[in-house]
């Protein structure tokens, strides 16, 4: 079974709570963190990595009067920023409004992968609607990625760009499940990108003990998203079709089925416009209620260390690459460019605290690599993003000029880019690739508020059973 099997499972999982118990209950864990909990993180930082070390500042304006305009986009991180600067190009005139801070929620503080597929996985939409759709949606995720070099390289974007993915296999039988995948992406989709490594291979590239074997990408890779967000808003304002608002938070909507939208923002100031872009990630709910069940919110939890030494991170990626191991519950991790490691996972569905995140993150850290073990944390923090129960991304239009996409479940700094593309083809006339990714429908258990978590919740648990004892 999957992730995405645990739909099928969840309301009958309630001993997964219990067997949570085992994952917080291990002596050997608990007598490692008595030894150097309490000094690594007594100097860290709550601010991310990324704030930390961001090499640009954009001070945006806020909306001070009425307006109107072709497209008005709702929400300041890289869905908005990509739709904004592709309509800007093709002429659209362009108001996009944040509530806070450009790329201040999960665009600018996530994981910093750039990945191919999608979170559910290719064999989700053969299944649903067969190999051809299916080759169409993976050339896609292809573009995703390919956007976000051709940004970078375009623009001159300073993001500490690195090649190279890879998928560990965290226990001796994933190692088939590795081959599977290798053999389907080579043969069936032809895809020359990814290399199998066994598990010396594995141990010459990562200096860590706990891994059989890896699947490497070679094509996707890892950045510093809040200096790639920064410097493609930078690449927008120079458009004067576009113009970007921080500060300026949409309060209210009124959709119009014929005639123009009108949204109001900050409760003082109106902006009529013939398309909207819902842009807001698991807010978009807040204008239209229906979306709020199709996709559910999680928090994700993300430690930086201090500086390594520049021997020292050599040895523990030789080649630089990311890595996320096989477990249903993963970690995931890369070296940045200043050679701190960021270390991710610890996923959580409703409330949790993050002290006790805290500790269990830095102790997979040491496991992971034991000659870490009373490295200093620089940053700690944590975030929400959005995931849908199939794992695959939900598109969709209301009103006909009402566009959104959300629910990007893992994979959204390479498919926020795409959305943008997507939507501003789709919003010119061109809704081929848009209407690929409109008919994939989310799973929606309920309309009862908080059911829908709790079910995520309960897959979660028996999913971090399973990973504990092996299964």
């Amino acid at each position: 079974m999957n992730r995405r099997d645990f739909l099928k499972v969840g309301l009958g999982l309630g001993a997964g709570f219990a067997g949570a118990k085992f994952l917080t209950g291990n002596n050997d864990s608990k007598l490692l963190l008595e030894n150097i909990i309490d000094t690594a993180y007594d100097s860290s930082s709550t601010n991310t990595y990324y704030k930390d070390t961001q090499n640009s500042k954009v001070e945006l304006p806020q909306l001070t009067d009425d307006a109107s305009c072709d497209v008005c986009v709702i929400g300041g991180g890289l869905t908005g920023i990509s739709t904004a600067f592709r309509l800007a190009n093709a002429g659209y005139k362009v108001i996009l409004l944040e509530a806070d801070k450009i790329a201040n929620q999960a665009s600018g503080m996530n994981g910093g992968q750039v990945l191919t597929a999608y979170e559910c996985g290719m064999e989700y939409f053969e299944d649903k609607f067969g190999d051809d759709v299916a080759r169409k949606l993976w050339q896609l995720s292809l573009e995703a990625v390919n956007i976000v070099k051709d940004n970078i390289r375009k623009y001159d974007i300073k993001c500490d760009w690195q090649s190279g993915t890879g998928i560990t296999a965290f226990l001796e039988k994933h190692v088939a499940d590795l081959e599977e995948e290798y053999e389907i992406m080579t043969k069936k989709y032809h895809y020359n990108h990814i290399r199998l490594l066994d598990k010396k291979e594995t141990r010459d590239l990562i200096d860590s003990d706990l891994y059989y074997g890896c699947l490497y990408d070679d094509f996707a890779g890892h950045m510093h998203p809040l200096n790639y967000a920064l410097g493609m808003t930078k690449v927008t304002l120079t458009n004067p079709n576009a113009s970007l608002y921080e500060k300026s938070r949409a309060t209210a909507i009124k959709f119009n089925q014929s005639g123009k939208h009108i949204i109001s923002v900050n409760g003082k100031y109106n902006i009529n416009a013939n398309f909207v872009v819902l842009a807001c990630n698991y807010n978009n709910s807040l204008f239209a209620p229906e979306l709020a069940y199709k996709v559910t919110k999680f928090d994700t939890y993300v430690l930086a260390t201090e500086p390594l030494e520049a021997k020292l991170a050599q040895q523990l990626i030789k080649n630089r690459m990311s890595v996320f191991d096989s477990r249903n519950v993963m970690n995931y991790y890369r070296l940045t460019g200043n050679n701190s490691l960021i270390f991710g996972g610890g996923d959580t569905f409703g409330k949790a605290d993050p002290e006790k995140v805290k500790a269990t993150l830095y102790t997979e850290m040491i496991k992971t690599f034991p000659q870490l073990a009373g490295v200093k944390i620089k940053n700690f923090w944590y975030g929400a993003d959005s995931m849908t129960l199939t794992l695959a991304p939900n598109f969709g239009r209301l009103y006909d000029t009402v566009y959104y996409a959300q629910g990007y479940s893992g994979q959204g700094l390479a498919l926020s880019n795409l959305a943008g593309v997507v939507i501003a083809e789709a919003i010119r006339g061109q809704a081929g690739k848009f209407d690929l990714f409109a008919q994939i429908k989310p799973f929606e258990v309920t309309n009862i508020a908080g059911v829908q978590n709790a079910i995520v919740k309960l897959g979660t648990y028996y999913f971090r059973m399973k990973d504990y004892f092996g299964l």
